[in-house]
């Protein structure tokens, strides 16, 4: 059975990374955007194209960021046998809501090209797959809530068709004041430090403690 050998929260303007506070932005009134910045900043990172992504795709990159790094053999793992698994429930629609006030107004209609690129969800895991080069299987799922048995359950049988050894799966969220993100680090690898069996009760686990 897969386990869960590290995981990276954001999360009410902090990052965690296996139960572990990494960040916490004093600046409750700067906003999502100085947020990211600043972790970007506080990560020192190096991603010019970063600053071109949407809401989404920023707090899902960074947060992949934060659990790769946690990875001790992340650069050694195959990347054409790891897999990228996200779900949320609102899709992309702070960027989509964004795009339609460019074309809303037939008299004053600017299509945003930078914008439109951003209005599916799955562009998220493209970002992440081009940064850390994973080109193993990837899907993203849509629920109402967080949904540990149809994750567990999908990332599973990835697993159990030997597709994938290892994967990034967990929920990236950003509409409105929801921003929330929960990225698990997923491999065969039993007796691992802190690992936990990656079953639908201990992604529900985390989730609860950290929501």
């Amino acid at each position: 059975m897969p386990v869960i050998a590290h995981y990276s929260l954001i999360k009410d303007d902090a990052l965690v990374v296996d139960g572990r506070a990494i960040y916490r932005h004093e600046d409750k009134e700067a906003g999502a955007a100085a947020f990211a910045s600043a972790l970007y900043k506080h990560m020192e990172l190096s991603y010019l194209k970063f600053f071109k992504m949407d809401n989404l795709s920023k707090l899902g990159f960074l947060a992949a960021e934060a659990l790769t790094k946690a990875v001790p053999d992340f650069a050694d793992t195959p990347k054409d046998k790891t897999g990228l698994f996200l779900m949320n429930a609102y899709s992309s629609l702070d960027t989509d809501e964004r795009y339609y006030e460019t074309v809303a107004n037939e008299e004053n209609n600017f299509p945003s090209p930078a914008l439109f690129v951003y209005t599916l969800p799955n562009i998220v895991i493209g970002e992440i797959c081009i940064r850390h080069k994973i080109t193993g299987e990837h899907a993203f799922l849509l629920s109402e809530q967080p949904d540990a048995t149809l994750l567990c359950n999908y990332v599973s049988n990835v697993f159990d068709e030997n597709a994938v050894d290892a994967a990034i799966a967990g929920w990236v969220e950003y509409y409105g004041a929801k921003r929330h993100a929960l990225l698990m680090w997923v491999n065969r690898q039993s007796g691992q430090t802190g690992a936990r069996e990656f079953t639908p009760e201990a992604i529900q686990q985390l989730w609860t403690i950290h929501s």
